[in-house]
Parts: C-alpha cells; structure tokens; sequence
C-alpha cells in the first residue's frame, strides 16, 4: 500500500547504516533484467560484463559478486511490479 510512509522509513535506516557496506544501492521499481544488468555492472566495477541469456545463470553472476561485496540493496516501490 502506498502512503504509509515506507520509503521515509527506508531512507532514514539506510542513512544510519549505509557506513557498514560497501555498497548501498537504491532503485526505484526496476524490472528484474535491468536490475540483474545494473547490479552486476556496479559491483564489477563499471567493467563490461555479458550476462547471460537465462535468469537462472543472470541471478548465479549477480551472486558471484554479492559473494564478494557487502551490499544494502533498497528495492523502493517494488509491490508495483506485482
């Protein structure tokens, strides 16, 4: 539901703790092969990496640097996509 002060909440917490990651990432209601895309292109580096075709092995390259980086990922308006 929206109006319930969600995104407020969010930003408050990841300012108090964006400090103990190496990473905090904020995106407003991407679709998942935007996300997978953005994601692994920040946390490669800015390097030009060729995802894969399947989701299955988009989402083991994401977790190949999840693995490697400590993140705070902020989904914001995600109940959209639903």
């Amino acid at each position: 539901m929206g109006g319930m002060g969600k995104t407020a909440l969010s930003v408050k917490l990841a300012e108090q703790v964006q400090g103990k990651f190496d990473y905090l990432i904020w995106r407003h209601a991407p679709s998942r092969q935007e996300l997978l895309a953005d994601l692994v292109l920040i946390l490669s580096g800015q390097q030009d990496v060729k995802l894969p075709e399947s989701a299955d092995s988009q989402i083991s390259c994401l977790m190949k640097y999840l693995r490697q980086h400590c993140c705070l990922l902020v989904l914001d308006n995600v109940e959209s996509i639903f």
